[in-house]
C-alpha cells in the first residue's frame, strides 16, 4: 500500500478532508474529489498534476460523487451544493444549482439505460433528471421521486437488467423500475425471516453476478434474486467487523470491503477473508 497526500487548494497546506469520489479519465489520469479539499488530478504514477477544469473556481468544491455518462465524455459531479457538468474532451463545464435541490449536498449520481440521471441527496431523498424534459431548460429536467422518503441516500447503482438500486440511511434498499419510477422491491430489516436485511442503514448495493446482489448494511447481505432469499455474512462468520461501509468487486471476483477500521477482501466461493 502507498499513501498519497493532497494539498488544500484554498490554504496551500496538506489537506485533511476525506477522499469522497474517484473518476478514471480517458488518458489514464485519475480525478479525485476531497471533502473541503476540492478536486485533484493525478497521472498514472499518482503524481499530482493540474486539474484542467474550466471554470477553475469549481475545483474548490467538495465533490461527493462523479458519474461518467454513456457518451463517455460527459461527467456529472455532485457537489456541496450543486451539480457540475464537465466535458472531458474540451475541459470545460457548467455549474448548476437547481432550486428543487434546495442547496443540499449531492451524495450520489447514476445514469440509467434511458439516459436519465438519478440523484441522491444528503437529506431530501431521491430525485431524477429526465434528459428529454431538459432540452431547453436544464432545471426543468428535475423531479422528486415521491416513492422514496426524504432521507440520506448513501448509494445508487444500476444493475445489468436496468433496475436502479437506492440505498438509504434509514429505510433500507429500494429497487426501482426506471421506465415508470415504480418500486419493484423494498428490502428492509423488517422483512420475512428468509428475506430481511441485517439493518436498515444500507451503504451500498453491488451486482455480483446475474443472480446475486451484495448489499452492505453494517454486515454483508447476499441477496439471491432468483430464490428471493438473503443470507448474512457477519463477524460471527469471519467478517473482521460489522462496520462495513462500502464494497467493490475486482476482475478476479474478489469482494473488497471498506470498513471503519480497515480493509477486507472476501472470496465468496471459498468463504475466506483477508484483513488489512
Amino acid at each position: 500500500f502507498s499513501s498519497v497526500k493532497h494539498l488544500n487548494p484554498s490554504t496551500g497546506q496538506q489537506g485533511d478532508g476525506g477522499v469522497l469520489s474517484f473518476m478514471p479519465m480517458q488518458n489514464g489520469d485519475l480525478m479525485v474529489g476531497c471533502c473541503g479539499g476540492g478536486i485533484h488530478r493525478y497521472d498514472q504514477n499518482m503524481n499530482e498534476i493540474p486539474v484542467g477544469i474550466k471554470p477553475g473556481n469549481v475545483k474548490r468544491f467538495s465533490t461527493w460523487s462523479m458519474c461518467r455518462l454513456n457518451d463517455n465524455r460527459t461527467i456529472w459531479m455532485g457537489m456541496q451544493p450543486g451539480i457540475f457538468v464537465y466535458d472531458e474532451n474540451t475541459g470545460k463545464g457548467i455549474y448548476h444549482d437547481p432550486p428543487i435541490l434546495n442547496k443540499r449536498t449531492i451524495r450520489q449520481l447514476a445514469q440509467d439505460r434511458y439516459g436519465n440521471i438519478w440523484i441522491g441527496t444528503q437529506s431530501l431523498g431521491l430525485f431524477k433528471w429526465t434528459a428529454s424534459r431538459a432540452v431547453k431548460d436544464f432545471n426543468a429536467g428535475f423531479e422528486k421521486v415521491k416513492n422514496v422518503p426524504r432521507t440520506l441516500i448513501e448509494k445508487i447503482s444500476i444493475d445489468s437488467k436496468g433496475y436502479v438500486w437506492i440505498c438509504t440511511m434509514t429505510h433500507g434498499v429500494y429497487k426501482i423500475d426506471p421506465a415508470s419510477n415504480e418500486i419493484a422491491e423494498h428490502l428492509t430489516e423488517d422483512g420475512p425471516p428468509q428475506k430481511k436485511l441485517f439493518l436498515n442503514a444500507a451503504a451500498a448495493a453491488l451486482e455480483y453476478n446475474d443472480s446475486i446482489m451484495v448489499i452492505v448494511t453494517g454486515a454483508v447481505n447476499i441477496y439471491n434474486t432468483r430464490s428471493n432469499t438473503i443470507r448474512h455474512i457477519t463477524s460471527t462468520n469471519g467478517l473482521p467487523s460489522d462496520m462495513v461501509m462500502s464494497v467493490e468487486k475486482d476482475k478476479n471476483g474478489f469482494l473488497w470491503l471498506g470498513l471503519l477500521n480497515g480493509l477486507c477482501r472476501i472470496n465468496l466461493e471459498k468463504n475466506t477473508f483477508t484483513y488489512y
